[in-house]
């Protein structure tokens, strides 16, 4: 009996240390389904590029891998993020993360999620901002834009994708430059305010290069009036920069992954190698020039320090001019 006990004890012994070895777990990784929570509406730029990137991402995870995106809307960005951050740290709930927006949400109000919850993977695309306006003989241009606010006995009306925004950064940041005055109208990401533009609900708007992809921004509704680049963009050749116009002023909005802190760092190294191995791939980078999604891509270090440091701007900008 004793041996008997004593070759049972061995066997379970043995089970639980293969059944907790990392190793194993991380050769395995993924065994089930990965949710992609984009904390966006469909159809805009952070969803086009999360459905543009995830179908290379699961290529380059495995044979059975598989990434399911969910749209997450609510508080500009903030439900998506803040049920992201609350899942398990297992590598199978991933987030979009776009900045600024997710930083300015913890610094203009005490927001339901820190960055310190949130592990980076990897930034993917660095996206310049463009002023867009309803193309009508006056606003046609910047300068059309900016004479016609100058007349208005009110604040012109714009809509941005949310507070703290890069769309509504890019409008603070040409008030400073013409002493205009605008009033801004919230929604859930950019496609729902280029809709509430294209409605004449809204004066003014603001989205990024990407949303120009397969002629978004194409059909003579909207005009696109300045980009906010420190050089024309090739996929819009006619699109004049504010530095042209005369005011210096460059934005944008950066596109990445990442995962709820705590990911395991074989997980973690897995899903980096996985994303650079997927942005280079021939066929996404034709897919990203097709739906001019400027690549940039930022490893977990790199991309961690990127946002540590951005942090730290837009407190110094809040202090100065506090977008509300």
């Amino acid at each position: 009996m004793k041996s008997a006990h004593k070759k049972i004890s061995v066997a379970i012994a043995m089970a639980l240390a293969v059944g907790t070895l990392p190793a194993t777990a991380s050769a395995e990784y993924p065994e089930r389904p990965i949710t992609l929570i984009v904390p966006h509406e469909a159809g805009g730029p952070t969803d086009l590029m999360a459905r543009v990137f995830a179908p290379f991402l699961a290529k380059y995870l495995g044979d059975n891998a598989e990434i399911v995106i969910e749209n997450r809307v609510g508080a500009g960005g903030e439900v998506g993020w803040t049920e992201a951050v609350r899942s398990k740290p297992d590598g199978y709930t991933l987030m979009t993360l776009n900045t600024p927006s997710i930083l300015t949400k913890t610094i203009d109000h005490e927001a339901s999620y820190a960055i310190d919850q949130i592990q980076p993977i990897a930034n993917l695309v660095s996206d310049s901002s463009i002023l867009v306006s309803k193309c009508s003989p006056e606003t046609k241009t910047l300068e059309g834009f900016i004479a016609l606010a100058k007349e208005r006995d009110r604040p012109t009306t714009i809509g941005i994708s949310g507070r703290g925004a890069s769309s509504q950064l890019l409008y603070l940041m040409l008030a400073e430059k013409t002493g205009l005055k605008f009033t801004f109208a919230p929604f859930n990401g950019d496609a729902a305010a280029l809709m509430r533009l294209r409605g004449a609900h809204v004066e003014g708007g603001a989205t990024t290069t990407s949303m120009t992809g397969g002629g978004g921004l194409s059909d003579g509704e909207l005009c696109i009036l300045a980009i906010a680049a420190e050089e024309r963009n090739p996929d819009l050749p006619d699109v004049p920069t504010f530095r042209e116009k005369g005011y210096d002023l460059l934005n944008g909005a950066d596109r990445g992954i990442a995962a709820p802190a705590g990911l395991e760092p074989d997980v973690l190294a897995k899903l980096v190698e996985a994303s650079e191995k997927a942005v280079n791939d021939p066929e996404f980078q034709a897919f990203a020039k097709a739906q001019a999604l400027p690549i940039n891509f930022m490893p977990a270090d790199t991309y961690k320090e990127y946002i540590d440091a951005y942090v730290e701007d837009l407190k110094a900008l809040w202090e100065r001019d506090p977008w509300k």
